[in-house]
């Protein structure tokens, strides 16, 4: 079993394990790690089968940066045989291994040191730029904020009028409901009352007539006007019913319409924190 590690890399490395004609063993996938300072340590174990000159590689590359660094290790036969005596010889190349991989680590922590320098000199550069950039989106995100909290005031205000405005319609709608009940019980009743006085006319008991014939029919006039006069009375509220459900509908499509200007601010406000905390993890 050959085990290989490395440290210090970044971006993240690649690890193979390579024999002496150049193909690639099977192994199990690297472990991968990273350590606070942001550099990445990486390591492999591979357990392999005696073979013809028994030579082994370890390589570790990164394909962005064109960089690679790889050791050789030679397994002498007798390193196969399970025998307490080959132990030594096993220990001389583990702890070969290791010094070519703190030599790789060195390597690649000075040329990481070297970049980390010249990446905090243009950023020196540029934090005064950003100061004045900042200042002026300061100023910005203020402006935009007292716009929308002067948007959420109105259309909460809004809101508000609209909302008293489809309860006073329907309160009225239910006042007029019950007018309407009322009217077609005293059309009913007066219908019904006239039909009794005609039946009587017609069929009077004992001979006695209630009504004369010239009285019987203003009667009927006066019935019939009163009647008249119910029904265009019927008419013009079923009218304004009309009106008012229109009016309740129009009114109910505008707090419908408030609502999602609402939601909408709702959604651009969150939006804007979001960009925010993650503008302030990146500066972090």
């Amino acid at each position: 079993m050959l085990d290989c590690k490395s440290a210090g890399w970044f971006p993240e490395p690649q690890l193979f394990w390579l024999d002496g004609e150049g193909n690639v063993l099977p192994a199990g996938p690297p472990e991968t790690s990273r350590g606070p300072d942001g550099l990445y340590s990486v390591s492999s174990r591979v357990t392999v089968e005696k073979r013809h000159k028994n030579n082994f590689t370890c390589r570790v590359q990164q394909k962005d940066m064109n960089q690679s660094r790889e050791t050789h290790v030679h397994v002498p036969d007798q390193f196969f045989m399970v025998h307490s005596k080959n132990s030594v010889p096993v220990i001389l190349a583990v702890v070969l291994c290791f010094i070519l991989i703190v030599a790789v680590v060195v390597f690649i922590w000075r040329w990481r040191q070297r970049k980390i320098s010249t990446e905090k000199q243009a950023e020196n550069k540029n934090e005064e730029q950003g100061h004045l950039m900042d200042e002026e989106r300061s100023k910005h995100e203020e402006e935009l904020l007292r716009i929308k909290i002067k948007d959420e005031e109105y259309l909460k205000h809004n809101f508000d009028v609209f909302m008293k405005i489809k309860e006073k319609l329907e309160e009225l709608k239910k006042q007029r409901t019950v007018l309407q009940e009322e009217e077609e019980k005293e059309f009913e009743e007066n219908d019904k009352m006239f039909k009794e006085v005609e039946f009587k006319i017609k069929n009077p008991k004992n001979g006695n007539v209630l009504i004369n014939a010239k009285d019987h029919e203003k009667l009927k006039e006066f019935m019939k006007q009163h009647n008249n006069k119910l029904d265009e009375r019927k008419r013009k509220h079923e009218a304004l019913d009309v009106n008012t459900d229109q009016l309740i509908n129009k009114v109910r499509t505008e707090i419908k319409m408030i609502e999602r200007k609402k939601q909408e601010q709702r959604k651009i406000k969150e939006t804007d924190e979001q960009l925010k905390k993650s503008e302030t993890e990146e500066n972090i």
